[in-house]
């Protein structure tokens, strides 16, 4: 479906870009200047390297060299923005989908102050292996493991996994407003906070327009979105 769409809008204005939630994230902390590790999978195709180069070229630490790379698909998302700022994504996972326990580092995990984990991922059961895995290593080494969210069809598909995972291991939660009424299966936002205080000691949810809620166990620090005269993209925006 994502070839077909590619070859109807060829024409249209486009650009090349590397990312992902987590691979934006850590590649912010490297910019911000922090120390960041990536774990992940890419193709050896054209976009498999440009990949590669890009995260080289921003200062992340990776296991991966060039002539490590898979056969396969490196997986890509075509975001399409229209004229209201808005944006659709069509993902295409590819060989990232192939996330496995044996793909954790435990060495690197437990030299980390915070694990990052990216929800898009959990979907086969060796990436719900891995996940465990890698939270297991990070709290055995007292260090902190956080979670995307990722978008409201994970937690669809997978709600009593996600659930027990952020109920058991996760520290820091992070999502946005439909994400976390999709986990609880709640209606309202108040709902949703009282939940997620019962299993995180912190989450950090963005609610659009209303800006973005840090909640503890003790207390809800609501930051007011920034007045922007037109928004022109949305995309990354969670991140």
């Amino acid at each position: 479906r994502q070839n077909h769409l590619m070859q109807v809008i060829h024409h249209a204005e486009a650009k090349k870009q590397a990312g992902g939630s987590a691979a934006n994230s850590v590649v912010a902390v490297s910019q911000f200047g922090g120390k960041s590790f990536y774990c992940f999978r890419v193709a050896n195709d054209e976009l498999g390297h440009f990949y590669l180069q890009d995260l080289i070229d921003s200062g992340v630490d990776i296991a991966l060299t060039s002539a490590q790379l898979e056969t396969g698909v490196t997986g890509k998302c075509l975001v399409m923005v229209t004229e209201d700022s808005e944006r659709t994504m069509n993902t295409f996972l590819g060989v990232s989908s192939f996330m496995e326990p044996s793909d954790v580092d435990v060495s690197v995990v437990a030299s980390g102050k915070v694990l990052y984990m990216e929800g898009y991922l959990f979907d086969r059961d060796d990436a719900k292996a891995a996940f465990r895995k890698a939270a297991r290593a990070a709290h055995d080494a007292g260090r902190q493991v956080s979670l995307s969210l990722s978008d409201s069809f994970c937690g669809d598909r997978h709600r009593d996994d996600f659930r027990a995972l952020v109920a058991d291991e996760v520290d820091i939660l992070f999502g946005n407003e439909d994400e976390l009424l999709s986990l609880y299966q709640l209606d309202t936002f108040e709902a949703a906070v009282a939940a997620v205080r019962r299993d995180s000691s912190l989450a950090v949810i963005t609610r659009g327009p209303r800006g973005a809620s840090i909640i503890t166990r003790e207390e809800i620090i609501n930051v007011p979105a920034e007045d922007v005269p037109q928004v022109l993209d949305t995309t990354g925006a969670g991140d």
